[in-house]
């Protein structure tokens, strides 16, 4: 179907190149923007631009982008620049985006800013290289154990090796990490009123928007890794976890009573449940341990319906309660040190397990004073602890 033919009037076009690009269908807006009534309306010429470049043909973007009709258009030759940014003809785009017309234009000087970094970052000797990538990893180790600093920050924002967006993208993992929203919100807002047009503003804006949600959840480390690609320090992290040892009270774990199914009453079992050899890895962290705590509704038994004393009757249910958020809050441990692996399987199984645990701690205390609840419950966990001195044997 010829699509060009079918549409006479400009504006239309452009308003049909529009919507066949936003639903994909490239083909149509390349006939449509390649016909001849349109060849010099730069809006439809841009739009071309994009989708060569989305398909690797430069050859087709640079005729339109070196037309002398759009040596002038700052939309096209922002293009240009980051074709040539793509192909590291870094002065090239230095010289375009350094053109007195586009002096004004903050996305161009952006992409000026962007293209000298590039270029500085590739003539970088190896010792540069290497402190940069050092730098980095001291920051995330930093960060991961909570030990940045204003003089860490002075100098993320004094680092010449870091350009512009980098540096703001490291402040906004600080702030999101220490929940300081005020501030992560004020990184965002100067980044876009200096750089309006910025692709980097989609990202800042899923932190900001992720930042707000009041709902509790893990830092996500693995985001910023897949866009910093910095990495622990081995022996900065040594350090800490020496630190760690050296300041942590030794935990003296309680006994835990072990519900008899036998009898409507508990008693205590002489056996000890030691929680400190119980490792959380991507292997027994999964869902079958809160899968396996999913209640069902059961028919009550005959020695169920016996009738006992009300005073016992609610000692049994908070002893119950007590006992299930001890269990509940030591796994949630687990999971927490886990989020925060340096391995990611386990640090990704971890994470699918934190919301989950939530949803059920809070559901244990919306359930205090059910008996029939909490004696489900109970049983399930004192089966699963069972299952897990078996396995730590």
């Amino acid at each position: 179907m010829n699509y060009s033919t079918n549409i006479q009037n400009s504006e239309d076009k452009i308003q049909a190149v529009n919507f066949a690009i936003k639903e994909g269908r490239f083909e149509d807006a390349l006939e449509l923007g390649n016909d001849p009534s349109v060849k010099d309306i730069a809006e439809i010429q841009s739009k071309l631009l994009s989708i060569y470049i989305l398909q690797d043909n430069f050859d087709s973007a640079l005729k339109i982008g070196n037309n002398s009709r759009f040596i002038d258009v700052p939309s096209i030759q922002s293009k240009m620049i980051a074709i040539a940014i793509i192909q590291e003809r870094f002065d090239d785009a230095i010289r375009i985006g350094s053109r007195e017309v586009f002096a004004d234009n903050k996305t161009i000087q952006m992409q000026v800013e962007n293209a000298r970094h590039l270029q500085s970052k590739s003539s970088l000797s190896f010792e540069e290289l290497l402190d940069k990538e050092q730098f980095l990893s001291m920051l995330k180790t930093k960060l991961y154990y909570d030990k940045i600093t204003l003089e860490d920050i002075s100098s993320i924002e004094n680092c010449s090796l870091l350009s512009e967006y980098q540096k703001q993208l490291i402040l906004l993992a600080i702030y999101e990490k220490q929940k300081d929203i005020k501030k992560l919100s004020q990184v965002v807002k100067n980044y876009k009123e200096k750089y309006p047009d910025s692709e980097q503003n989609k990202i800042f804006n899923t932190i900001f928007e992720r930042a707000k949600n009041k709902k509790h959840r893990i830092f996500d480390f693995l985001f910023y890794d897949n866009l910093l690609h910095w990495k622990i320090d081995s022996e900065l992290q040594k350090q800490y976890e020496n630190e760690k040892t050296n300041t942590t009270p030794k935990i003296q774990f309680k006994r835990v009573p072990i519900v008899q199914t036998t009898s409507p009453y508990y008693e205590e079992s002489e056996e000890y449940i030691n929680y400190s050899n119980n490792y959380i890895t991507s292997e027994n962290v999964n869902t079958s341990f809160i899968d396996t705590l999913k209640i069902s509704k059961e028919k009550v038994s005959h020695i169920d319906t016996i009738k006992t004393p009300k005073k016992t009757k609610v000692q049994k249910s908070i002893t119950h309660y007590d006992e299930i958020l001890k269990y509940l809050n030591e796994k949630r441990k687990q999971i927490y040190i886990a989020s925060n692996s340096t391995d990611i399987s386990t640090q990704k199984v971890a994470i699918s397990q934190w919301d989950k645990m939530e949803l059920l701690l809070e559901k244990v205390m919306k359930n205090k004073n059910n008996l029939e609840y909490l004696n489900s419950l109970y049983s399930k966990i004192t089966k699963l602890q069972e299952y897990e001195n078996s396995k730590a044997r």
